[in-house]
């Protein structure tokens, strides 16, 4: 029994997305309303691919495809859209003993690839997994240049208490003068929404760092999930917010997903109070993780997340050109400023 590939069309919503929520590589941003989100604000096309092993369903593998001039291009996730990783879902991968798991990523690598280069005659690939899913050799041996990036994940299971006694002693100390100084930490509104938004700008500005304007697709995510998988948590001082951030509760883990920009309030920082106060609503909520999303490529925000002594939890960042011109043209064009 071969490989095969089929693409999901919108009658498959229901059959996708319970998919996703039964493996544990499936994220929000796999969900059938997210990529379709993503998809309107990226001018680019969506390939939800069902992935069989003969009539065996075992990946869900969502591609974006775009092509400007001779330029094809497919990326999972799309840039732009504040998300980090998606690539492939496999819900029995697990229960699998290591040559099936080899067997079916290898497979499943080898059909993505013939979609990709041949159906779709890709210049250049982009897939960026799901944390968790360790094995990145099938990428290795297809031909993919392949980095390794770490998430922050604080598991819930151990309890408020022991997490709170395995923070750093600084962090401890500071809730608790942030308390003291009358920092309130509460749910956010839409007004709110907009408020982080500019502040995650005016620090991009300050760093000399250009950010693409992403607040109606945000918007849209807001509408679509508020009070189902999202949620606002804002700090405030003196009634005024002065910092927040949107969280995105999914199969189990809550994601610390945008926001927590850094702020000074009469000279103390109210973002671990907002951070501890979030842990707890994520134990409240019976979630068994809380993730402090995160590439593990900037030092500068290490010093902040690592303080909460969360565990490292890897993805993989995997690109792969049709050509070596390819390669050299955008090699230059990261040297020289100049985007190919």
């Amino acid at each position: 029994m071969g490989f095969s590939i089929r693409i999901a069309d919108g009658d498959d919503q229901k059959e996708w997305d319970d998919y996703i929520a039964s493996s544990p590589f499936g994220t929000i941003f796999h969900t059938w309303q997210w990529l379709k989100i993503m998809e309107k604000h990226t001018d680019s096309t969506l390939y939800p691919l069902q992935i069989f092993k003969g009539s065996t369903h075992i990946a869900n593998y969502p591609i974006f495809f775009k092509k400007k001039g001779f330029l094809r291009v497919a990326l999972s996730p799309p840039y732009n859209t504040d998300v980090l990783y998606l690539g492939p879902v496999m819900s029995e991968y697990e229960s699998y003993k290591q040559p099936k798991k080899e067997e079916y990523l290898i497979g499943i690598q080898s059909e993505i690839d013939r979609f990709l280069f041949t159906d779709l005659r890709c210049n250049y690939v982009n897939l960026r997994t799901a944390p968790g899913l360790l094995d990145s050799r099938p990428f290795l041996w297809a031909g993919y240049d392949v980095k390794p990036f770490y998430t922050y994940r604080l598991d819930l299971n151990a309890g408020l208490e022991e997490i709170w006694s395995n923070m750093h002693k600084s962090v401890r100390k500071n809730i608790k003068n942030i308390q003291d100084k009358g920092i309130v930490i509460q749910k956010g509104d839409e007004s709110d929404l907009s408020f982080i938004q500019s502040e995650i700008q005016r620090r991009f500005d300050e760093q000399g760092r250009q950010r693409i304007d992403i607040s109606l697709y945000l918007g849209d995510i807001f509408h679509e999930y508020l009070g189902h998988n999202l949620d606002i948590i804002v700090a405030k001082y003196l009634g005024e917010t002065v910092s927040g951030v949107l969280h995105l509760n999914y199969n189990g883990i809550m994601y610390q997903w945008v926001g927590v920009p850094k702020a000074e309030v009469e000279g103390i920082s109210p973002n671990e109070l907002l951070v501890w106060e979030s842990i707890k609503n994520a134990h409240e909520m019976g979630m068994r993780y809380y993730d402090i999303m995160d590439g593990g490529d900037n030092p500068r925000l290490r010093r902040f997340k690592s303080k909460f002594n969360p565990e490292l939890s890897i993805w993989y960042s995997a690109e792969k050109y049709s050509h070596p011109m390819y390669r050299m043209a955008r090699t230059i064009s990261r040297k020289t400023g100049y985007h190919v």
